[in-house]
């Protein structure tokens, strides 16, 4: 009981059982989805706000729980419900007025797995450097330069190139993590000038294989787009689509902020939608052209959903019935979108059950 209990979760395990993150909880939760029995496993662990999200080695099946407030990383073996923790280490080479990660809250939010290498690398939030996570050893290293700031960077997304790709929150570029580059100094890099602070975009989403990646607007008033390239040798195209003539807070609000919080896309018709927060209406953009719209009626005047502000957080799409799927946060209904519903696919029909 109570708020932030788990704050993500992954399938894992030969009988592909659902763990959840422990983030105020103590411990991990699994869900047998054969029979929904849930269950609680390994040891209590203390402390709030511990990890967020978490990624799987294929290989080993083991679940990777990423650091928020922990000093640890998480280690859960779905074959054997085995839950430790690995200890971060300190940065050996940090400056002296450098902060320690060690006791830091807020460290990390998300990471990915890279294809290139295997590794795991977590994406700075308040921590000055990036995190990796070799599943081959368990070992913990700290890779890139000193990244100073609060609230950096949002998720990692995955790339074509196969680099991960951190959204600015408050930090003034994107961020690059190269595995495969050559130079020690080109595994961590920064990409565009979009000015610090705000929390400009909240996570992102990518179009299949990420060959491109869409920055969420939350206070910022347009979408930032990544084009990674077409190898881990060349530089990703960065670029701000529309303005606050498109990319619209709600009506209940004068301050342009908290708009959306997801972004889902649509392969089958070439779009990405993004999931309202305080937006009245559902914004889509088009992959080809880079045209954006707001598509579906007003979400209230159009009696979708009542509630104004954080209605919806992230979402997915559905492969059964190509629809896209938002989850509630504060609304009172799931929303569904169906892209292909109206004739010739143009105008997608927006609704709530």
């Amino acid at each position: 009981k109570g708020k932030d209990q788990y704050l993500g979760g992954e399938c894992g395990g030969p009988s592909s059982h659902l763990y959840f993150i422990p983030g105020h909880a103590s411990r991990v939760l699994a869900l047998d989805p054969t029979n929904d029995e849930l269950r609680l496993i390994g040891p209590d662990l203390p402390g709030q706000f511990k990890w967020l999200r978490a990624v799987e080695c294929p290989e080993s099946g083991i679940l990777y729980g990423l650091p928020c407030h922990s000093d640890h990383v998480l280690r859960i073996d779905p074959s054997t419900d085995d839950v430790t923790t690995i200890p971060i280490p300190p940065v050996p080479d940090a400056d002296d007025d450098e902060p320690s990660v060690i006791g830091m809250k807020w460290k990390y939010h998300g990471g990915n797995r890279s294809p290139v290498d295997g590794k795991i690398y977590a994406i700075p939030q308040k921590a000055t450097r990036v995190l990796c996570l070799d599943p081959s050893t368990d070992e913990i290293t700290h890779v890139g330069p000193r990244l100073d700031g609060w609230y950096k960077w949002y998720g990692g997304l995955v790339g074509c190139d196969g680099s991960i790709y951190g959204m600015p929150q408050n930090a003034g570029s994107v961020l690059r993590i190269n595995p495969a580059a050559v130079e020690e100094d080109k595994v961590v890099t920064l990409h565009g000038e979009l000015g610090e602070g705000g929390h400009k975009w909240h996570g992102g989403g990518a179009t299949a294989g990420g060959k491109a990646i869409f920055g969420i607007p939350c206070n910022g008033d347009q979408v930032l787009r990544v084009d990674p390239p077409s190898s881990a040798d060349g530089e990703p195209t960065v670029a701000l689509l529309g303005d606050e003539t498109v990319v619209k807070t709600g009506r209940h609000r004068s301050d342009r902020r908290y708009k959306f919080l997801g972004a889902v896309a649509d392969d089958v018709h070439g779009h990405v939608y993004f999931i309202p927060s305080g937006a009245d209406r559902v914004l889509r953009v088009d992959v080809g052209t880079n045209e954006l719209e707001e598509v579906g009626p007003h979400l209230e005047d159009g009696g979708v959903e009542r509630v104004h502000q954080n209605k919806w957080q992230n979402g997915f799409f559905s492969a059964v019935d190509k629809c896209v799927y938002a989850i509630p946060l504060n609304g009172d209904r799931l929303l569904r979108i169906d892209p292909g519903a109206s004739p010739g696919g143009r105008q997608p029909v927006v609704e709530t059950a």
